[in-house]
């Protein structure tokens, strides 16, 4: 792989994605771009994975809990469930537990069209921020355009339902807003915001 014919590179890779269509975002091997993150970047372990045709734990998902008490997730002033969270670019929307779906569909005022949800976008500067505490002292939050994003004449709500326990999957549209570092060697993820 990668890393076996490049060994005095740190075993991790990274993505930025750009704000805007059209724009170039990167992918790093081999460390970070420290011009493309603000702050430090906050570090979490990966959880241990079991298949349930092994009974070997991999670490194959990029997968985390969030806080030692649990992680939060808010919607203004809503709470919703969220308990443990993937991280990949194959997803361009969030996915989220149905009923976490139905609450913010609600929240937001947001209509059904074509198995997605829309809001009429003169609303999206008046809704409600997204956060997502990844540790005690780090949250991240999304702006209602991050989280809703227009197309053509519409603006489409960037989350799908799923209806795993409290898992979420968090796709391109979190790196866009937060740039994320895969650690294969410590065996974490690491978040910072994107600079735009």
């Amino acid at each position: 792989n990668w890393f076996a014919q490049y060994p005095p590179e740190e075993r991790k890779f990274a993505f930025y994605l750009p704000e805007n269509r059209g724009t170039t975002g990167t992918f790093t091997m081999g460390g970070v771009d420290r011009r493309r993150f603000v702050g430090e970047l906050v570090s979490v372990p990966l959880l241990p994975w079991r298949s349930p045709h092994s009974s070997v734990s991999t670490y194959n998902y990029w997968a985390f809990q969030g806080t030692t008490q649990g992680p939060s997730c808010r919607l203004g002033d809503i709470k919703l469930s969220c308990g443990l969270f993937f991280v990949g670019s194959i997803l361009n929307t969030l996915v989220v537990p149905s009923r976490v779906l139905r609450a913010v569909v609600q929240k937001v005022r947001a209509s059904p069209f074509h198995g997605l949800h829309t809001v009429p976008c003169h609303t999206v500067p008046s809704l409600p921020n997204l956060t997502i505490t990844i540790t005690s002292v780090s949250e991240f939050v999304l702006a209602p355009s991050d989280y809703i994003y227009p197309l053509a004449d519409m603006c489409f709500l960037g989350m799908q339902g799923d209806d795993v326990a409290d898992t979420w999957i968090l796709g391109s549209l979190w790196l866009r807003k937060v740039y994320t570092v895969f650690d294969v060697e410590h065996r974490q993820l690491q978040f910072a915001y994107a600079r735009h």
